[in-house]
């Protein structure tokens, strides 16, 4: 029995590699047509709102110059689509704000290379 069970334990650590992790991916999958964007904020500037960008999901670049996409914005950034099609931001302008409010856009991004003006 104990032979059985060191036989199977070689046998699966034969099998794995240690630059890939088990049922990871070779290489991350780069779709040409589109990329990731990554609503954000930073420890330094807790609330202000960031986008990154990013064509595989794990090497990303920071739009806007690195600086905060909106000064209105406050809050916990996070970017839904609603069921009418449209791009949907809830945050506030600071943590006195007791408004909370919601910015919204029809198209999340327009293919420009630098971050939209406005949240979202």
């Amino acid at each position: 029995m104990r032979r059985l069970a060191l036989g199977l334990l070689v046998a699966l650590l034969a099998g794995t590699s240690a630059a890939q992790a088990p049922g990871g991916p070779v290489a991350p999958f780069v779709d040409p047509a589109g990329a990731y964007l990554f609503a954000h904020m930073t420890k330094e500037h807790y609330g202000a709102l960031y986008y990154s960008v990013s064509l595989d999901g794990l090497h990303w670049t920071r739009l806007n110059g690195g600086a905060p996409v909106s000064a209105d914005y406050h809050g916990h950034a996070s970017i839904a689509r609603g069921g009418d099609g449209r791009y949907y931001l809830v945050g506030n302008k600071g943590d006195d704000d007791a408004l909370i409010r919601f910015w919204v856009r029809t198209i999340c991004c327009d293919g420009r290379r630098s971050a939209p003006t406005g949240p979202i």
